[in-house]
């Protein structure tokens, strides 16, 4: 099992979602578990993310993880929500995102 510091994943995992999607943040949850915070759009429209692109969407995420750090994992969202974002001065829908990668060592 290789170890990684949790700013090389975190670093890693903004890599992969640069250009994809807007990252809000990312958290070092725990061990190898980390939570992603996305920002899908304002609030003066509603988020409309067909279920089968998003699914293809985690689902490539996961997959370009997975080879990144040559784990296995388990990758699970939460609905949508409307949050004040302090870095937009607005409210915004986002989503959270938590990743497990399970043959990763996470220090730091």
């Amino acid at each position: 099992m290789k170890t990684y510091s949790k700013d090389d994943v975190i670093n890693t995992i903004r890599d992969l979602l640069q250009n994809v999607t807007e990252v809000e943040s990312i958290e070092h949850v725990a061990d190898s578990e980390f939570s992603i915070r996305i920002i899908i759009s304002k609030t003066d429209t509603l988020p409309v993310i067909p279920t089968h692109s998003y699914e293809r969407f985690i689902d490539t995420f996961g997959s370009a993880l997975g080879h990144k750090f040559n784990s296995t994992g388990s990758i699970s969202s939460t609905g949508d929500k409307v949050e004040y974002l302090d870095s937009k001065s607005g409210e915004y829908w986002t989503r959270q995102i938590n990743v497990n990668l399970d043959q990763v060592n996470v220090e730091g």
